[in-house]
């Protein structure tokens, strides 16, 4: 399962790095003044040796260099004069690619929700695994050096080759970590999904567990670093050095951008002007962070491409399933100036609208909100409000999908719900001791405080008696939160 959506290979970006950039390769040179404090930076040197001697382009100025609390990266020399737009920063020939189509394995079943190509990724995983259990390879020196990040969920919650997954990760302090999140979900059913599908082969190696740490390793590298070629095409395809380049965060920032070229290369072309210094980076998506986290292993501060999925049930019927959908893109449309290419279930909003009216339902509960008026409704209902849809004013669709007194109530007790199953505040400082669980203690405080916005805003929409019921309760539930040492 390589994603929820898109993929674009990469790199975790919370790892901790030594304090000083390492530059290890600027072209296709003899390396010289050559750093070698670990095997990390050993297996790099020898990556780019291999790919200067194969063929591979890397421009002048651009360096693969490791940098503080990034990662490996690529970077414009701070010696150089930049570069101009349309110039080719990298390109790695068809031969170092690791590609497979999904014809090869048409049968195969998606192993996450909105993966599009599970044939190619289960035939790629497969070339992966023999490539990681053999004592030599052609490709040796990317193998060694690709470590997808330590950070993926799929990692940190993977058990033994012969154990369940339930027992893999019950007792687990990540799996708490994971608590009140799509990610534990969805990671769960990953890794059963994978354990199913290579049962056989590591059944039949002669070292199981490592047959099984070497399928995770795959599955992981697939989804940290693999790219769908051509946009919209059938192919996975691993690129060697290209899938060094970071993330920016949005298309706008990205500086640079992959291209298939006729001759079966890969190429990373410069989108803009870039000046010396400068980190190379392309976009993977326009992701939020719970999307970034499962695939990628990282989270962006202050990520402004939606909130965490909120835990409620779709719409039973298709017709309100449609109306759901519709009224998602809307909201989006009016926040972000652009409708997304995917739309997933009701999110609790990371940011609010400028320039939309109160009714847009942007606010931080604004889909939550509706997704709960959605279910409520008649066919009928639905159907009215599916028309409003199509009026250039959706002002009359917002004022019918109006949450009412119940709806608040219901919508307040979902989100006192969710608050309680995530992991408290003292479990989270605790966790931040380890690097690997930086990343999601991250996305867990940012969860925390998302849901407490949302129950201040939703309990202040409460009509007075109401809210004062509630407020009772509600600290009450607060103080026993504190008696349980969860703060």
């Amino acid at each position: 399962g390589h994603k929820l959506h898109d993929l674009s290979g990469r790199r975790h970006r919370g790892t901790r790095c030594p304090r000083q950039a390492v530059p290890l390769f600027s072209s296709c040179q003899q390396l010289t003044n050559a750093v070698e404090t670990s095997s990390e930076v050993e297996n790099a040197h020898e990556l780019v040796r291999w790919y200067g001697a194969n063929g591979g382009y890397l421009h002048s100025s651009v360096h693969v260099i490791r940098l503080p609390r990034v990662g490996w990266a690529l970077q414009l020399c701070s010696s150089s004069k930049g570069c101009d737009r349309d110039v080719e920063l990298v390109r790695t020939p068809g031969k170092l690619l690791w590609s497979a189509r999904e014809s090869e394995a048409p049968d195969t079943e998606p192993l996450t929700p909105g993966e599009e190509l599970p044939g190619a990724s289960a035939a790629l995983r497969r070339r992966l695994v023999g490539a990681r259990l053999s004592m030599s390879h052609e490709h040796g020196p990317y193998l060694r050096f690709v470590e997808p990040p330590s950070a993926l969920p799929l990692l940190l919650l993977a058990g033994s080759a012969f154990s369940s997954d339930s027992a893999a990760s019950s007792d687990s302090p990540t799996q708490q970590l994971l608590e009140g999140t799509v990610l534990l979900p969805h990671t769960s059913s990953l890794s059963e999904k994978l354990r199913h599908a290579v049962k056989l082969e590591v059944q039949a190696a002669k070292d199981p567990e490592s047959a099984w740490a070497a399928c995770l390793w795959a599955q992981a590298c697939l989804m940290s670093r693999a790219f769908k070629l051509p946009k919209g095409g059938d192919r996975l395809v691993l690129v060697p050095i290209v899938d060094v380049a970071n993330h920016a965060s949005s298309y706008d920032d990205a500086n640079a951008e992959v291209r298939c070229n006729a001759d079966g290369s890969v190429s990373l072309v410069s989108v803009r002007p870039l000046s010396a210094g400068e980190e190379v980076r392309i976009c993977y998506g326009e992701y939020s962070n719970e999307q970034l986290l499962f695939c990628y292993g990282f989270a962006i501060s202050g990520n402004q491409h939606g909130g965490p999925m909120c835990p409620v049930e779709s719409p039973t019927t298709p017709l309100r399933a449609e109306l759901l959908l519709r009224c998602l893109k809307l909201k989006r449309l009016a926040l972000h100036g652009k409708l997304s290419t995917t739309v997933a279930g009701p999110r609790l909003s990371c940011n609010t609208c400028t320039n939309a009216s109160a009714d847009s339902g942007t606010s931080v509960a604004g889909e939550l909100l509706l997704s709960i008026r959605i279910q409520d409704m008649t066919e009928d209902e639905a159907s009215e409000a599916l028309q409003l849809c199509d009026q250039p004013d959706v002002s009359a669709l917002w004022r019918h999908l109006d949450p009412r007194p119940q709806d608040l109530v219901f919508t307040l007790a979902l989100l006192q719900a969710w608050q309680q199953s995530l992991p408290g505040a003292r479990a989270l400082r605790e966790a931040q001791a380890t690097s690997s669980l930086v990343s999601v203690c991250e996305l867990q405080e940012e969860v925390a405080h998302l849901v407490e916005l949302a129950i201040s805003e939703v309990s202040a929409r409460l009509p007075w008696p109401l809210y004062v019921r509630w407020r009772v309760q509600y600290s009450l539930q607060l103080a026993f939160s504190v008696i349980a040492g969860r703060t």
